[in-house]
Formats: C-alpha cells, sequence, structure tokens
C-alpha cells in the first residue's frame, strides 16, 4: 500500500514538470523593410518634334543626357522619380518656335525632393545649346556645333567632330575626338576643376592651354610655338602654366582646327583618343 501511494505521488509531480507547448502568433513582416516605408514612384513623359533645325535646352534641375540617331525628328524623355507630390510639381516645357526647339525642365518652389533626368535624341549635325545649373550634362556623337554650360557638374562630350564651348566653374571637363575640321574650335574652361581632351596623335590642331595655378601634361608629341625667354626658374614656371603648341604637324600650317583651354586651378591634360576612360587618375 505504502508503494501504491508513493508512485501515485510520483506521478503527479511528473505532471506539473511536463512542458505544456504553447503557440505565440507574431505577425508577418514585410519582405523589405525598404519597400514598405518607401512611397518612390517613377513617371515618364515624352514628345516628338519635327523639322527642328536648332535646339535649346535650359536644365535647371536634374542631368541631361543627349545623343544621336538616325531619325530625322527630335525626341524628349523626361524621367521623374519620387513622392507622388515631387512628380506633380516638376515637368518640362517644350516650345516651338520655328526653326528652334525650346526645352525647359520645371519645378515648383517649396516642392517635395526628387530627380529627374532628361534625354534627347536628336538627328547627327543639329546644333545644340545647353545650360544645365544643376546637372551633368552628357553628349554623345553629336556632329553639330556644341554650347554646353553647367555650375558644378561634369560636362562629357565623345566622339563627334563639331564646335565645341564647354563651360563649368568647378566641375570636371571631358572631350574626346577622333577627328576635327579644319573650321572647328573647341573652347573648354572650368574655374577649379580639370579638363581632358582625348584626341589621337596625327589629329592636326593648334592648342593654347592655360592654367595659372593648375598643372598642363601632354601624353602626345607637341611643337611648342617658338618665343624668346630668359633662361631661369621663373619663366620655366611660366611656360609650364601657358603652353601654345601644335599637335600633328608645325605651326606654320593654317589647316590646323583651335583648341582654347583654361582652368584656373585644375589640371589640363591632353591624352591619347584610346586613354579616354583613364580620366579620373588625373587628379
Amino acid at each position: 500500500m505504502k508503494n501504491l501511494s508513493t508512485k501515485l505521488i510520483s506521478l503527479l509531480l511528473i505532471s506539473f514538470t511536463i512542458p505544456i507547448e504553447t503557440k505565440i502568433s507574431i505577425p508577418k513582416l514585410p519582405s523589405s523593410v525598404s519597400s514598405f516605408f518607401s512611397r518612390s514612384k517613377e513617371e515618364i513623359v515624352y514628345q516628338e518634334f519635327s523639322n527642328v533645325i536648332e535646339l535649346e535646352v535650359l536644365c535647371d534641375h536634374g542631368n541631361v543626357f543627349i545623343e544621336t540617331w538616325t531619325q530625322p525628328f527630335v525626341f524628349v524623355e523626361l524621367k521623374k522619380q519620387g513622392s507622388k507630390e515631387f512628380l506633380n510639381n516638376a515637368g518640362m516645357k517644350c516650345l516651338k518656335k520655328d526653326p528652334i526647339l525650346q526645352v525647359k525642365t520645371t519645378l515648383k518652389e517649396d516642392a517635395a525632393s526628387g530627380t529627374m533626368t532628361l534625354r534627347i535624341f536628336v538627328p547627327e549635325t543639329l546644333p545644340v545649346k545647353i545650360n544645365a545649373s544643376e546637372g551633368d550634362i552628357s553628349i554623345k556623337g553629336l556632329s553639330g556645333n556644341i554650347d554646353a554650360q553647367t555650375i558644378d557638374n561634369t560636362i562629357t562630350i565623345t566622339e563627334g567632330n563639331g564646335s565645341v564651348v564647354a563651360h563649368t566653374t568647378t566641375g570636371d571637363i571631358l572631350v574626346q575626338r577622333k577627328n576635327m575640321s579644319t573650321e572647328s574650335c573647341l573652347n573648354a574652361q572650368s574655374e577649379q576643376g580639370n579638363i581632358t581632351i582625348a584626341i589621337p596623335q596625327d589629329m592636326r590642331a593648334e592648342i593654347q592651354a592655360k592654367s595659372p595655378t593648375g598643372k598642363i601634361y601632354s601624353d602626345l608629341f607637341v611643337t611648342v610655338h617658338p618665343h624668346t625667354i630668359l633662361l631661369n626658374d621663373e619663366e620655366f614656371k611660366k611656360l609650364r602654366k601657358n603652353v601654345h603648341c601644335s599637335i600633328g604637324q608645325s605651326m606654320t600650317s593654317k589647316s590646323e582646327s583651335l583648341m582654347i583651354l583654361y582652368s584656373e586651378q585644375g589640371t589640363i591634360k591632353i591624352t591619347h583618343y584610346e586613354s579616354k576612360k583613364r580620366k579620373s587618375n588625373l587628379k
């Protein structure tokens, strides 16, 4: 009897020590935290214009990309990314004043933050004038005359053979040319940024490069314009800051295109046409 009582007490104690399985309901979390909090949207608007002889672009917000294509008309595309409020307040205005097409990006004051990218496809020989105060400018394949202006951003012009005027305050300038006609002129100016000109050794061009507080380099052989100087340290310093030279042939030839390069504080570099991708090593 005593043994039976002992067994009953042991079974009772064991029943209290067996863990009880409990199920806690955990709400399912979103697979991506960023997708849960993000309200960013995207919108693309575009227009087409025919019979355009000149293009003028004023972009106060965002980057500008201009490329050539085989179509005879101009295609303008604006990509907007941001909140719904930003998409409603950002846009573009296209005004056709025959034969000039004027494209301008617009953004209302105190609008929510977001980004705009303007991409334009044009015929190869179309002259283009661009002012992008707060964005980079990239132009590819254009043989028409180019006038590109920005403040703190980069100007990149590749391929093509027309005249170029490029000006930025603190940004860098890269111009790549495989050839230029003798009537063409390249004028690149940056107050504090670097200027890189990528051309082949056999291009015939007169070069005037000046950098008062920066440096001037050339990976290509050049013929320096002769002038009379004193052989002292001060004159040698001036030679490195103000170079007048020729590439491809002697200075006596009149069949040369002209390149005027100026950077107040940055580096001016003349490099091989194939070396244009190594511009980041100049600083």
